[in-house]
């Protein structure tokens, strides 16, 4: 399946709803939830672009945001 490539003002626009707390699943919004957000966000514009080698194995590897 492929990806629609997010434009530079979309990514902008897209980080700034999770900066602000605008994305996000659940009750409680964290620094963490806010990290992850984000982390998701540029992995997709990444396989969008064809790196999806490369963020599977990112993908796998343990996260520690605190």
């Amino acid at each position: 399946m492929t990806q629609r490539v997010l434009s530079p003002e979309e990514f902008l626009i897209a980080m700034m709803q999770i900066e602000n707390g605008e994305v996000y699943h659940g009750d409680l919004y964290d620094e963490e939830d806010q990290h992850k957000n984000a982390d998701d966000l540029i992995c997709n514009v990444l396989r969008s672009l064809g790196y999806g080698d490369g963020i599977d194995i990112f993908e796998k590897m343990h996260k520690w945001y605190a």
